[in-house]
This record gives C-alpha cells, sequence and structure tokens, in this order.
C-alpha cells in the first residue's frame, strides 16, 4: 500500500514537471513570435522613415551660404553707386582738355579723345550703361561710345573705354580702354579686344568678365609677332599672355589672320549721353518708313535744303518746344551767346509718338535747338549740331 502511494505521488511529479516544462516552452515560443512581430515592424518603421528622407531630400532644394547670402543682401541703388564715377567723366569733358592738368581716375581712353575732339560732341557721343556683364547679380558700369562703320562697309560698333564694378563698399575699374588697346562690345557678356605694338606686332581675341568682376577670362587670344628669322608669325592661346613659348603656332598667312579678326559680331550697347538729354534727335532718312506714326512739323520758310530730324523720348516730357537759335554775341575763347524764337511747341512729347521736323541748317554755327522740362521742372535748351568730320548730328546742352 505504502509502495503504492509513493508510485502515485511520483508520477503525479513527474506529470506535473512535464506540464510545466510544455508550458515555458510555449511561452518562450510565444515571446520569440511577439518580439520577432515587434522587431519587424521597427524595420518596416525604419525603412518607411528612410524613403520619406530620401524623397524629402530629392525635392527639397540645397540652400547653400551664397543663396543666403543673396537672400539677405539689401537693395542697392546702382545708379547712386556709380553717380559720382558718371559725374566725374561728364565733368572733365564739360570742361574740355587742359594740357597742364593732371588727370586722375578718368579713363585714358577719355582723355585721349578729349585731346582732339569737339567736347560738345563727345558729350552727345559718349555716354554709359549699366549692366550686369557677368550675370552675377551686381551690374557693372560700362562707359563707352556707339561707332557708326557703314562708311568701311561693317557693322556698327560700341567702343569701350572703361568698365566699373562694385565691392558692396567702393567702385573699382576692370577695364580700361584706348586706341592702341581697345575694346568693342559682342553682347551676352563678351568683348572683342584689339591692340597693336608695331608694325609687326597685332593682338585680337574674345574674353568675358569672371564671377569675381576683376579679370577677364580668354575664350580665344590672337597675336602676331617677329620670328629670329625675320619673318612674322601668327599664335592663340587662352590664357591671354603674349608669350609666343607659351602659345600655339597656327599656320595662317597674315591676310587669313586679318579675316579671322574681322569675323566677330558686334553689338551696341544702349548708352546714356553724358549730354544729358532725355530727348534724342537723329536723321529721320535714317529711322522713318511707311509704318513709323509720328507728329510732322513743317517749317513756314521750307526751302530746297530743309531736313528732317526726328525727335524721340524713352519717358515722356513736359513742355516740348523746337526753336530757331540767333547768335548775339561770340566771345574771344569762341563761346557762343544765343538768342531763341519758338517754332514749335507740344505739352507732352510721348515715347509712343516722336516728332519728324524739317529743320534748316545756315552755315557753321548752329542755328537749331529744342527745349523741355524734366520730371523735377527743370527747363533745359540743347543746340542740334552737326560733326565736322562725317555730318552726323550731336546735342549739347546750353547752359
Amino acid at each position: 500500500m505504502k509502495r503504492l502511494l509513493l508510485a502515485l505521488i511520483m508520477s503525479l511529479t513527474i506529470c506535473m514537471t512535464f506540464s510545466a516544462c510544455a508550458q515555458k516552452e510555449n511561452d518562450t515560443e510565444e515571446t520569440v513570435e511577439e518580439e520577432s512581430k515587434t522587431e519587424s515592424k521597427k524595420e518596416k518603421k525604419k525603412d518607411k522613415d528612410k524613403k520619406k528622407k530620401e524623397t524629402a531630400e530629392e525635392v527639397t532644394p540645397e540652400v547653400t551660404d551664397k543663396d543666403t547670402e543673396k537672400d539677405s543682401e539689401p537693395d542697392v541703388d546702382y545708379e547712386a553707386v556709380y553717380a559720382p564715377v558718371i559725374d566725374r567723366i561728364r565733368t572733365t569733358i564739360e570742361n574740355g582738355f587742359d594740357p597742364d592738368k593732371e588727370y586722375a581716375n578718368i579713363p585714358t581712353g577719355i582723355i585721349e579723345q578729349l585731346m582732339y575732339a569737339d567736347k560738345n560732341e563727345m558729350l552727345a557721343s559718349f555716354g554709359y550703361e549699366i549692366i550686369d556683364v557677368n550675370e552675377d547679380g551686381i551690374p557693372e558700369l560700362l562707359i563707352g561710345r556707339n561707332d557708326d562703320y557703314s562708311e568701311y562697309g561693317e557693322e556698327d560698333r560700341c567702343y569701350i573705354v572703361a568698365g566699373y564694378s562694385y565691392d558692396g563698399a567702393e567702385t573699382y575699374q576692370f577695364l580700361e580702354g584706348w586706341v592702341r588697346s581697345a575694346y568693342w562690345w559682342l553682347g551676352d557678356g563678351n568683348f572683342f579686344y584689339f591692340g597693336s605694338g608695331g608694325a609687326a606686332t597685332s593682338i585680337f581675341g574674345e574674353c568675358y568678365l569672371d564671377k569675381d568682376s576683376k579679370n577677364f577670362i580668354w575664350k580665344d587670344y590672337y597675336f602676331s609677332d617677329d620670328k629670329s628669322d625675320g619673318t612674322i608669325a601668327y599664335y592663340h592661346n587662352t590664357s591671354g599672355e603674349f608669350d609666343a613659348s607659351a602659345s600655339d603656332e597656327i599656320d595662317k598667312t597674315g591676310e587669313e589672320f586679318w579675316e579671322l579678326a574681322n569675323s566677330y559680331e558686334f553689338k551696341l550697347l544702349d548708352l546714356t549721353p553724358f549730354g544729358g538729354s532725355q530727348v534724342s534727335v537723329v536723321w529721320a532718312d535714317d529711322v522713318v518708313d511707311e509704318s513709323t506714326e509720328y507728329i510732322s512739323y513743317e517749317p513756314e520758310n521750307t526751302a530746297e535744303y530743309t531736313t528732317h530730324v526726328l525727335f524721340s523720348v524713352k519717358e515722356d516730357v513736359k513742355n516740348f518746344k523746337i526753336v530757331e537759335l540767333f547768335t548775339k554775341n561770340i566771345d574771344d575763347d569762341g563761346h557762343i551767346e544765343f538768342l531763341y524764337e519758338e517754332r514749335f511747341k507740344l505739352d507732352m512729347l510721348t515715347k509712343d509718338k516722336p516728332v519728324c521736323a524739317g529743320i534748316n541748317f545756315y552755315g557753321s554755327i548752329p542755328n537749331n535747338g529744342f527745349m523741355y522740362t524734366d520730371k523735377d521742372g527743370n527747363d533745359h535748351l540743347f543746340v542740334i549740331d552737326q560733326s565736322g568730320k562725317d555730318g552726323s548730328l550731336y546735342i549739347w546742352e546750353y547752359k
């Protein structure tokens, strides 16, 4: 009996042990399964977050320090920035050339022209444009003159004597041009350069201003130079250096060299003349055709030699008048004192409708002019003159 009871107790103990082990094994399996599910969810969430991040990086533009600087830059009045340079050059031209004076901070090309040209003609022909040459967001100031090359069978071009930029604190000059070291405008930020160092030495090429607005980068730089055997050789590089040893000698004749120099296409700048007139005057035959809408004026004493000019504006001006000038006095220095009589008047000369007027020129002393009132209420009288060199029109302000 005792043995039977002992056997029963041992059997129950074994059963309970197996049962507990089985339960523990089940609990372990469930825990592992639950942990596996949790890890799987975490992995999925991690993958999802990673995809979101990658997508965000694809669609979000990169913000650089340069962009931040650009956004934070204050508006700059570049007309005011360059005004001292413009006024300095204008005043120099108005005063005429003085051989006893030392000129500082005036372009060599301006002084060179002022030595020989009429100052009033220079005020009308030379001008400036504020234009972003290298598209860096900071416009440059270009000083130059649009030249007529039609008599040579070539396209008109803009001769540039100076270029200025601004570094946020002060203006500085990056271009200096004169007759024997000249720059012309090609458009789209490009310049044509031509230099001469003697009968055997000529230089030409195309360049553009770097993003720092300090130096020129050369697309092409061609030059000719003497060789040791006395012949002339032709070279090319993109460094802008006059150095035969650092350049490629090109197989061209002198004629081919000059054909290459004449192959460039020039552009004009939209210059504001130093003369300062808001009204421009050109020969009507050069610009007027059947499609041109204009207001017509003919003088009472129309003669066979009556010619026609076109008065136009970019912005409307008040109290526009065409006047006839009469010489009152000429002093010992050749300065003329004028009287004037009104011949035609408009309350407003508008940019949409220019005036085509008949005028007569008598002799070498100017006898035609025009007047207008500017936006500040100031009245201006300009004299219409003709160039003794090529017969082109130019205007100068009578003060």
